[in-house]
């Protein structure tokens, strides 16, 4: 009996050891997927970064004029703003993998012609391409990690873009200062897109994507890697079912993954109606050749329903109030992103401190700044989960508008002849603090609310329309930066950014909906104000709609 007993004792556990229940998705291969698709936004920041260290020592040498030294500001965003729309068009059409080459080719070309280009036209050409890179590569992450991140990271993982973005920036300016020849640092930046490149390639499509060409079996192990559970678990089926039902899709299409039944018989196999229908053989080809038809269809149908263009989406975006009010919500953070001058000051930001006469030398200044810039963005992935976007945004607001105020009072000191004591050390300590709380809320809170406020059907043509708003603003900013501290001064521009950061602090105070740990259908309802019925009610709603629609095609 205690035999018996024994051996009953190890069977059980023998079985549940091969049919694991409940298995918990890790998020360690989602991590290392955004770390690996921000590289190209760390070389960005590079790029970006290569502007402060550089530009004063290209003007005293006479290399560049003053008009080309600001073109060579402006360049970069307006470069941006031109491949927006590409990215977006071969992101929808050929995959988010291939769209990454967009941004990681043209800065390596970019950077090779700031490194050997003879003239200031090649320059000023590296710098355009330089953008167009650059553009992809913070196009790229809202995108690729808003379809492959689970609910519970996305705030975390959507924060990456602004943290790598920042170690590009500090990689540029502290070789921008120990370097013993300022031509040397177009060379010592040209690896990283190219390790972007490699990198990226080993990266899986998104399963979203792939569901949207008719690719289930593929997309199921995107998505068994990302979560890092076995192919056939019952969780990575639960979770494909509804990445397709929230795309109007019908799953399951044959079971994954699909194997041909193996042959016995050596001999030429016979045409399906040339064999007997009793022969069990016969019987598993048939069912084969049967179940790649219905694949073939089911493929057929979803690449049908998901291959829409691109003013149909841009129609279904409009059309429905929780597209405008994304679209409304996204609009006014990257205003507030960009119009709170933090772009500006990156690309400037030796050129501020020199003005602002401060005790520290200028590259020292611009190397605490990266750094700081780095922590907030740190602090800002650590708290957003816990917090709250409109908390962080809140809080971040206000204290930019109390810093950008104390760096006016002490720039205008310093225009009236007024040097030494605190207000040499005033930019030092106010402009620390000001970028801290940026990159910790203002700084991320777009890509953060990009990534979660539209529906899957409509994500990638939100994603170019807000991309090219950032670029376009960007631009305008780059620009007209210098042309605005000579007519107004510095100190008025630094007013000019409180106004804005004050009215931004106002606009999430009453506008701005709180995102923290809830599903897209969640978020969506609110967007639409739909508030008599709960979460569930209304996706069952939508399931049952898109049911009756498949059953009609």
């Amino acid at each position: 009996m205690s035999m018996k007993n024994s051996l009953r004792s190890k069977k059980i556990s023998v079985d549940q050891e091969t049919v694991p229940k409940n298995l918990e998705p890790s998020l360690q291969n989602q991590i290392i997927a955004t770390i690996i698709c921000n590289l190209g936004a760390f070389a960005t920041g590079a790029a970006i970064g290569w502007t402060s260290p550089s530009i004063g020592s290209l003007k005293k040498s006479g290399f560049l004029t003053e008009a080309e030294a600001a073109w060579s500001g402006g360049l970069f965003p307006l470069g941006g703003l031109a491949s927006v729309p590409l990215f977006g068009y071969i992101a929808n059409t050929k995959g988010r993998k291939p769209a990454a080459f967009l941004a990681g080719i043209p800065i390596t070309i970019g950077l090779a012609l700031k490194a050997w280009g003879n003239t200031s036209y090649w320059l000023l050409i590296g710098r355009f391409l330089c953008g167009l890179g650059g553009g992809a590569a913070t196009a790229l992450p809202p995108l690729y990690i808003g379809e492959i991140s689970e609910p519970r990271a996305r705030g975390l993982l959507s924060c990456f873009l602004m943290i790598e973005n920042s170690l590009g920036l500090f990689y540029a300016y502290v070789l921008g200062a120990i370097l013993p020849d300022i031509d040397l640092l177009p060379l010592t930046l040209l690896p990283l897109p190219i390790i972007f490149l490699l990198a990226f390639w080993f990266m899986p499509e998104t399963p979203i994507f792939r569901l949207k060409r008719g690719h289930e079996e593929k997309a199921a192990r995107a998505l068994a890697w990302l979560r890092k559970l076995p192919l056939n678990s019952k969780e990575v089926k639960n979770e494909l079912t509804q990445l397709a039902t929230r795309l109007g899709l019908r799953l399951p299409l044959p079971p994954l993954p699909i194997k041909r039944p193996r042959r016995i018989s050596r001999r030429k196999p016979q045409p399906i109606y040339m064999r007997s229908c009793s022969s069990p053989d016969s019987k598993k080809e048939q069912n084969f050749e049967l179940e790649k038809l219905k694949a073939k269809a089911a493929t057929a149908t979803a690449k049908a329903k998901n291959e829409k263009s691109t003013m149909e989406k841009f129609k279904q975006l409009i059309s429905s109030e929780a597209g405008r009010r994304g679209l409304g919500i996204c609009f006014a953070l990257v205003t507030t992103q960009t119009f709170t001058g933090m772009f500006a000051v990156s690309t400037y930001a030796v050129y501020i401190f020199e003005t602002a006469g401060s005790a520290v030398s200028p590259n020292a200044c611009a190397i605490l700044y990266a750094i700081v810039i780095i922590l907030g963005s740190i602090c800002g992935s650590l708290l957003m989960d816990k917090a709250g976007r409109r908390m962080m945004q809140i809080s971040s607001c206000l204290i930019i508008f109390i810093c950008h105020l104390a760096i006016g009072f002490s720039l205008k000191s310093v225009a009236n002849g007024e040097k030494g004591g605190i207000l040499g050390w005033l930019p030092l300590i106010a402009l620390p603090v000001c970028v801290f709380m940026f990159n910790a809320g203002a700084g991320n809170m777009p890509f953060v609310m990009l990534s979660e406020v539209f529906a899957a059907e409509v994500q990638d043509i939100a994603n170019t329309i807000i991309m090219i708003f950032i670029w376009l603003t960007s631009f305008v900013l780059i620009q007209f930066f210098p042309l605005c501290a000579s007519l107004i001064g510095l100190h008025n521009v630094f007013y000019v950014f409180a106004v804005v950061a004050f009215w931004s602090a106002v606009y999430a105070y009453f506008c701005l909906i709180e995102t923290k740990g809830k599903t897209l259908e969640d978020i969506l309802m609110e967007l639409s104000n739909e508030k008599t019925k709960n979460s569930t009610e209304v996706f069952y709603d939508n399931l049952e709609k898109k049911s009756k629609d498949i059953s009609q095609v």
